[in-house]
């Protein structure tokens, strides 16, 4: 199905993006927590939740623009460009 092929091209570029973007937002989150007295700590789960949600988001956002463009008339695509 062709939903499942640009969701997939589109997982290739997101799921690393994403997971470096959680390590660079865990370290910032930790250096910054340093300048305090009293540390918590970023529990693990808030940074896995994080990553599931944004790829859920990521996937649901592609697969209703992949729905439109199917649905749409290519010869109305083509007089616009």
């Amino acid at each position: 199905e062709i939903r499942a092929i640009f969701i997939k091209d589109i997982l290739l570029i997101a799921v690393p993006c994403t997971l470096v973007g959680c390590v660079l937002a865990s370290m910032a989150v930790n250096r910054w927590e340093q300048q305090f007295v009293v540390q918590v700590g970023l529990p693990v789960w808030v940074i896995i939740l994080t990553f599931t949600l944004t790829i859920a988001f990521i996937c649901l956002i592609s697969d209703i623009y992949v729905r439109i463009v199917a649905g749409s008339n290519p010869a109305d695509s083509l007089k616009s460009e």
